[in-house]
């Protein structure tokens, strides 16, 4: 399976991956990045859940109001009018007992895919969960971006968009956000939505 990583590349890749429906059983999506993993989380669900379907193969957990055994019953069914089923469990890092879900990663039902997200800090790789998860799931690791890169990977991120921007109104962005990449894209993305592309 795939080894964490934090890179813009790496990002793009499993959302490519995503989009030719490579779609892998299991996802450990974790970090400080919200960015990155909220998008993949919304392409995941877009590839994988039918919109006829999704009340029945769509199943949204959270970390302090759910028994992982919960999520594993739900994992173990079938889909309904689907091939495949979604189950995602969000802030993980407020599980009880994410130890749990092990014997499920081991033996997976082909049918569910499973995200894992588990979001401002990172899964300890070097624990039972971390380490069962580097040998089944694929995993994102959304790191922030470092500060050197912030203005690159925004100017991607605006090109990607169809937009244009000049480097001095740019810097200015990029500073006022404190170098945060998903602040910089709540920013631009408010101002897309009204101004046309070019």
């Amino acid at each position: 399976m795939a080894k964490g990583s934090s890179s813009y590349t790496e990002f793009n890749n499993l959302m490519q991956q995503l989009e030719k429906n490579q779609i892998a059983p299991i996802y450990l999506l974790h970090g400080e990045e919200f960015y990155f993993l909220e998008q993949l989380i919304t392409k995941i669900e877009e590839v994988v859940i039918d919109k006829a379907t999704a009340s029945f193969n769509h199943h949204v957990f959270y970390g302090k109001e759910t028994q992982v055994s919960d999520i594993i019953n739900i994992a173990r069914r079938f889909p309904m009018m689907a091939d495949k089923q979604l189950v995602v469990f969000k802030e993980a890092q407020y599980c009880k007992s994410p130890d749990a879900i092990i014997p499920y990663l081991e033996n997976p039902v082909e049918s569910t895919i499973l995200v894992w997200y588990h979001p401002s800090k990172k899964l300890p790789m070097n624990r039972k969960l971390g380490m069962a998860m580097k040998k089944h799931a694929v995993i994102y690791t959304g790191e922030p971006v470092p500060e050197k890169e912030v203005s690159s990977i925004s100017k991607l991120y605006i090109e990607k968009k169809g937009y244009d921007i000049e480097p001095r109104p740019l810097h200015l962005l990029v500073e006022n956000s404190g170098f945060k990449f998903s602040t910089i894209v709540k920013e631009l993305d408010k101002v897309f939505s009204n101004v046309e592309p070019g």
